[in-house]
């Protein structure tokens, strides 16, 4: 029988998803919306990155724990304040038979920029928009040159710039690709079906032995919270994503599956444009909205204490700059 759990993606600081994989050699997975598109750089959508790392690999990688660490590079430093430089891991080859060399690294880097693409990692990467940005010094070493000192940068590649084979993408056009990635990461796209399911296989050419721990990953497309879950308990899926949380309950006694919840990245807001005149110009009635919400009530009655408290839109886990503000009791 499946180990079922149900994946929770809860509003505050602490709520990503964590799943126990099947007995069987497939873990199917459902999810509430699909990726618009598998091209690692045209999208900047979380549900891009997301899947996309299953094909793919950035030069960084961020641990559940929030910690920044190498992934493809073997390892990463600063010369000075404009200037980073990454040891790639030797031999690491891309799933179709190229080199995951400091070429491809130059190329995937310098591909956000092409104009045909329209992308919109390109401004959040803007500090390598000069052409000779990226440079390859050897095989397995890369040295880029910003154009100002910026110390989030190397935090943006665990998610931004994944890595792909320089020839595949050179020689087919955005619409072919947006379906059919190719990288150096721990599964292989096989079969995908746009808004239904995509299926991944584990690759045999991934360089850690010890990855991927399942062999297929089936990702399937239930935009509805109810049938989801439905799904989860039937046991016509391993682990499911988004559950609201008046469905925690449902899920936890059904004897069949389990709510689990772990530290996440989301954080919900409210945000107020103060440059446009008017009220909101006004610090004091900011400050007075601030006061005015209730967040300990909405944490323990909207959200079933699935969540924290938090003062600003900066996270501790995966933003540089965090600080601890001064608060705004209610």
């Amino acid at each position: 029988m499946r180990a079922l759990v149900a994946a929770v993606a809860l509003a505050g600081m602490f709520a990503s998803p964590a799943w126990a994989a099947p007995k069987d050699a497939t873990l199917v997975m459902a999810f509430k919306a699909d990726a618009p598109t598998l091209d690692p750089h045209t999208d900047s959508s979380q549900l891009t990155y997301q899947f996309a790392r299953w094909v793919m690999q950035p030069l960084m990688h961020r641990t559940p724990e929030g910690k920044l660490v190498p992934y493809l590079a073997k390892s990463a430093r600063w010369v000075d304040s404009k200037t980073l430089e990454f040891d790639l891991r030797p031999g690491v080859k891309f799933s179709n038979g190229e080199d995951a060399d400091a070429e491809a690294v130059k190329y995937s880097l310098r591909r956000i920029f092409d104009p045909a693409l329209k992308s919109r990692q390109s401004d959040r990467m803007r500090v390598l928009r000069e052409k000779d940005s990226v440079e390859a010094v050897s095989k397995y070493r890369v040295r880029l040159h910003l154009a100002y000192p910026d110390g989030g940068f190397l935090n943006r590649l665990a998610n931004s710039g994944l890595i792909v084979p320089p020839k595949y993408y050179a020689s087919h056009d955005p619409k072919y690709l947006a379906a059919r990635p190719v990288g150096s990461g721990p599964y292989l796209l096989k079969e995908w079906v746009r808004d239904d399911h995509a299926l991944y296989e584990a690759n045999p050419t991934f360089y850690d032995p010890q990855y991927p721990k399942v062999k297929r990953v089936l990702a399937k497309i239930i935009p509805e919270d109810g049938a989801r879950v439905a799904a989860l308990v039937k046991g016509e899926v391993d682990v499911i994503f988004d559950v609201p949380p008046p469905m925690f309950d449902r899920i936890n006694q059904s004897g069949k599956a389990r709510v689990v919840s772990k530290p996440g990245i989301r954080i919900f807001r409210l945000g107020f444009y103060s440059l446009w005149g008017g009220a909101l110009a006004d610090r004091r009635v900011r400050e007075a909205v601030a006061r005015s919400i209730d967040r300990a009530i909405l944490r323990k009655s909207v959200l079933q204490g699935a969540a924290v408290e938090v003062t600003q839109i900066f996270h501790p886990l995966i933003m540089d700059g965090y600080l601890s503000p001064e608060e705004y009791p209610y």
